[in-house]
This record gives C-alpha cells, sequence and structure tokens, in this order.
C-alpha cells in the first residue's frame, strides 16, 4: 500500500537491549538467526546506536542513551512510509525524557 505515514498512533515506548550493526536488515530471517544464537530480549535492529556508543567510549561518557522510533520489521516490506511518524516518536520519547529529569 503507497499510503501517506500516519500523524498520530496509538503507540508504546519499550525499555531493552536493541541489536546496532552497520547494514540495513531487510531479509526478515535476522529475527531467527538472533534466537537460535541464544539472543532473545532484543527489541529492536538499528544501525547508529553502536556508533554513539563507541564515540562516547572514546570521549570517556560513561552514560548515554538511545531512543529508537520503529519504522518497520526488517522484513522483506521494509519501506520508508513510516520514517516521519517515527522520527517524531522518537524526538517526542526523547523530549519527555529529559524533560523528566532536568530543569529547564
Amino acid at each position: 500500500m503507497d499510503v501517506d505515514p500516519p500523524k498520530t498512533l496509538p503507540f508504546e515506548i519499550k525499555t531493552g537491549p536493541i541489536a546496532s550493526g552497520n547494514v540495513v536488515v531487510k531479509d526478515g530471517m535476522t529475527w531467527d538467526m538472533l534466537k537460535r544464537s541464544g539472543v532473545r530480549t532484543v527489541l529492536g535492529l538499528e544501525m547508529e546506536a553502536a556508533t554513539i556508543g563507541e564515540i562516547a567510549k572514546q570521549c570517556g561518557i560513561g552514560e548515554w542513551i538511545v531512543i529508537k522510533g520503529v519504522m518497520d520489521h526488517a522484513d522483506p516490506n521494509k519501506a520508508d512510509r513510516f520514517k516521519p511518524f517515527a522520527a517524531r516518536a522518537s524526538a517526542e520519547a526523547l523530549r519527555n525524557f529529559l524533560i523528566g529529569r532536568f530543569s529547564v
């Protein structure tokens, strides 16, 4: 279906580990491979968090966070139609996270 992405949806914020790598995953097999290798708690796959962690390590930053909006299921149906929604959702979640921890 070629439709515009949603402006809002009911969504859920989950906290947990994500897997980060240097390739776009759209094979539909990566989730099964992770399960077979004993990784059952990964909530998402993405490409940027490993770099953020590496830079934080090089700079001596001990604590860092990644908030990721999900736009697809890393399967053959992967498309960018939900990218604007995912970007907005992650930005709003990060904003709320920071406001709750720092006074302005």
